[in-house]
């Protein structure tokens, strides 16, 4: 297969493009055609060797990527929910071994959904990693539903620009945080109130809000707390220590039902269920997937420095077979 690999940690001079052998793949995994996948913040944390959970990430020679989408090859003998030619995306984490950087993949079947077939493969390979970190923070975690207030820094990114439109079409009041440039893109989105945050401190801003989600992890609890209501959740996506600790606590105290602000550390998991309903609303167009930028295998490492500028509105995609 090609494939993007590195056989060190560094900057994205470390990726090479070259042959490797076609994964391998157990009675319970399905080998997909991979057509392209996404470049995801934790992949550039991942090549430099900072990631917080580095000890999950498999051995050098190193393929990056968490999303696929692409059409079966083939399915292991335990596998009955895909066949031959279907059409399928889907998430793989550290732990399940990445290696979407590549036009052959291989992924636990539980992993993958039929994907949407009113979109393009570009805006399908930006799908599930992103869009099921949002749904998890938002509804898992925010328990969120009609009539509730989010706001969502970081509104204009890859998860961000999702959790806008969950939280749009579960009938919620949606703010977002994001740049100048950006201002309209997010309200295209469905945002009810867009606050610049070059303009305007998160500190001198007013309202009361039921979900906060940052998507970026530049605040907390604490610089948030004038905007949280009477027991309001505030989510994250960074699991630094202190942030796993509140987190943690905060589960504790909900089991034993004290009153208050509850703080939750997102970190995303292959849902099947939870992918077939964010293909639900594709299809129906209540969630359009935006893409930044395509860029092609040999361009891996420009791709990463694009995600690295964060100034990429929607999705960075990488084609892994040329069109």
């Amino acid at each position: 297969m090609k494939a993007v690999f590195q056989t060190r940690n560094g900057k994205p001079d470390v990726l090479q493009l070259g042959d490797l052998p076609n994964p391998s793949f157990g009675p319970k995994d399905v080998l997909v055609n991979n057509l392209a996948t996404s470049v995801n913040p934790r992949d550039c944390l991942i090549r430099a060797g900072r990631y917080q959970l580095q000890f999950l990430v498999p051995k050098f020679p190193l393929v990056l990527g968490s999303d696929c989408y692409g059409r079966v090859l083939s399915t292991g003998s335990e596998v009955s929910d895909f066949k031959e030619g279907d059409l399928v995306y889907g998430l793989k984490n550290p732990s399940h071994g990445l290696g979407t950087y590549a036009d052959c993949v291989s992924i636990p079947a539980v992993n993958l959904a039929r994907a949407p077939d009113n979109i393009s493969s570009e805006q399908g390979a930006g799908i599930p990693l992103c869009a099921l970190t949002a749904w998890q923070a938002l509804i898992d975690h925010g328990q969120l539903k009609g009539g509730k207030k989010v706001l969502i820094i970081g509104a204009s990114g890859g998860v961000g620009s999702f959790a806008v439109q969950i939280a749009k079409a579960h009938s919620t009041e949606v703010a977002g945080i994001c740049s100048t440039v950006n201002t309209e893109f997010v309200q295209s989105l469905g945002a009810d109130q867009v606050y610049d945050y070059k303009s305007q401190d998160i500190k001198t801003l007013t309202g009361q809000y039921d979900i906060i989600f940052d998507t970026i992890g530049q605040h907390s609890p604490a610089t948030c707390r004038h905007l949280l209501s009477e027991g309001a959740t505030f989510v994250t996506t960074v699991p630094t220590p202190s942030f796993m600790l509140k987190h943690l606590t905060s589960k504790l105290m909900s089991m034993l039902s004290i009153p208050h602000i509850h703080n939750r550390v997102v970190m995303v998991k292959p849902n099947q269920q939870q992918l077939n309903e964010i293909t639900r609303l594709i299809e129906q167009e209540a969630i359009v997937p935006v893409i930044d930028s395509v860029y092609g295998l040999e361009d891996a490492g420009d791709a990463h420095l694009r995600s690295q500028s964060k100034r990429a509105v929607g999705k960075i995609i990488i084609r892994t077979q040329h069109s």
